[in-house]
């Protein structure tokens, strides 16, 4: 049996310089391969452990002695430079 492993047939592998092309129709079924219910779930669960750490950054803020203004101050930067910057990076994804 070990000999049938070592024998290798070199007439059926593909050339090296075949180039992959593409295909709709084979996207279509890539696609459709992972409902959208996990996409939504992952998406789901990564908002909640967001939603979740918001107190307790706020008792840590607090615990080191910040005050109400500046922990509301951070928590609007974060999210204003989130907005903005998302808005960019986003355009620089789409044209990489």
């Amino acid at each position: 049996m070990a000999e049938s492993i070592d024998m290798v047939d070199m007439e059926s592998s593909p050339p090296s310089h075949v180039v992959a092309t593409y295909s709709p129709a084979a996207f279509k079924s890539l696609h459709s391969c992972t409902p959208p219910v996990i996409d939504l779930s992952s998406w789901f669960l990564s908002i909640v452990s967001d939603w979740l750490q918001g107190p307790y950054l706020y008792k840590l803020y607090q615990f080191y002695g910040y005050q109400m203004f500046d922990i509301a101050f951070l928590f609007m930067a974060g999210f204003v430079s989130g907005a903005v910057f998302t808005t960019i990076m986003g355009g620089v994804a789409d044209s990489w």
